[in-house]
């Protein structure tokens, strides 16, 4: 199996980062290169089931579950492909964190204060490769696939910033700001 890691910590509760990253119909805002064939139903949970189509992939089409779904703390997506295919799984830690003053990785958000609640973000994605990964990691494992450490930073700094960005519409303050028409905002002269 091939494997690598990244992390990062973002100015959001671990309860409240987990909820939002571990549920798949959030996966276009957050996590690159797939998209949903197949909306998953209910709430999450362990086994719960949807499609991925994997844009980078000439938009193949896998089947993922909720391999673990242990709130707030871990979540873990596979896809089920038939052996000898390639199969991938992606997990997701969400730890409390005391950020050190001054060295947060997000600055805090307007009106809040130093005691926001801090999460430690730790991606890992796993290769299982099939017969013919294996044969060609062992030829060339530069060309098999990417870094999977280059590969889970990104997924993790793309968390991040989603969770930023979903946090910062919740905390804004009346109706969502609307965009001037272009009527509005010609003048008469």
């Amino acid at each position: 199996m091939r494997e690598g890691s990244g992390e990062t910590s973002v100015a959001v509760a671990p309860d409240a980062a987990f909820a939002y990253l571990a549920d798949p119909r959030h996966t276009q805002e957050w996590f690159a290169g797939a998209t949903l064939a197949e909306q998953p139903t209910g709430e999450p949970r362990a086994g719960m089931a949807w499609r991925f189509v994997l844009v980078r992939s000439d938009n193949r089409v896998v089947p993922v579950h909720m391999a673990v779904y242990d709130p707030p703390s871990r979540f873990s997506w596979r896809t089920t492909l038939p052996w000898p295919r390639t199969n991938l799984e992606w997990e997701m830690r969400c730890d409390p964190e005391q950020p050190l003053p001054g060295l947060s990785d997000t600055p805090p958000r307007a009106g809040e204060g130093q005691s926001a609640a801090h999460t430690r973000l730790r991606m890992t994605i796993r290769i299982a490769p099939g017969p013919v990964g294996w044969l060609a990691l062992w030829v060339s494992p530069r060309a098999y696939r990417p870094n999977p450490a280059l590969q889970a930073q990104r997924a993790v700094e793309r968390a991040r910033d989603a969770l930023i960005e979903q946090t910062s519409e919740q905390t804004m303050d009346g109706p969502p700001a609307r965009k001037p028409s272009a009527k509005r905002g010609r003048q008469r002269g």
